[in-house]
């Protein structure tokens, strides 16, 4: 066990552990118990270092939703075309249905599930981190617009909140078993929306 304050490494390296376990179990579900069997910390170092369960599951949930986020925008800016960027971005999914971590399901969109019928700064977290997502389709809908490879008509905003939707159902889909076979078909049926 660390004694005393984890440094900013450890800080790092907690925030990972501890995402795994909330990933796998649920806010409500992980004890701090398996906070501290899967961080290795002592109840103190991890009290010092994030106050309570609810501080540390914020930074966990704060760091997925940024690295998303940012690993998202910059397959948009490297992607061909803004379709291209969609089309891939959920067949690679679809593709990746034994891989466990996918199988996971999405850390915002289980937390939106799970807390978000309660007015909760992690429920708006949630959300927020959703809404990150929303506005990164959407830009790629305006940009495939712009590129006339999706139709002007199409309503930008509406889209990338249907494909967040769809993205969250298709590893919703995952997380419950589906195989690779249906998770593409549903895919492709989520992607006919942009013609």
């Amino acid at each position: 066990m660390t004694a005393g304050r984890p440094n900013s490494y450890e800080i790092e390296r907690v925030i990972d552990q501890a995402t795994q376990v909330f990933w796998r179990q649920g806010y409500q579900a992980t004890s701090i118990a398996d906070l501290l069997d899967a961080t290795q910390l002592s109840r103190s170092s991890l009290y010092q270092a994030f106050s309570n369960k609810e501080n540390l599951f914020s930074r966990c949930l704060q760091n997925y939703c940024d690295d998303l986020a940012a690993q998202l925008r910059q397959q948009l800016a490297d992607a061909e075309t803004g379709r291209a960027f969609i089309e891939t971005t959920f067949m690679q999914v679809a593709r990746g249905a034994d891989d466990p971590q996918l199988r996971l399901g999405c850390l915002a969109m289980n937390t939106a599930i799970e807390l978000g019928h309660e007015d909760t700064a992690l429920a708006q977290q949630a959300h927020a981190g959703l809404q990150q997502f929303a506005d990164i389709f959407t830009a790629a809908i305006r940009r495939g617009q712009s590129e006339q490879v999706i139709a002007a008509t199409l309503d930008a905003d509406a889209l990338g909140y249907y494909l967040v939707s769809g993205m969250c159902g298709l590893r919703t889909l995952l997380k419950c078993g589906a195989g690779r076979s249906r998770a593409e078909g549903v895919a492709r049926q989520v992607l006919a929306a942009l013609d």
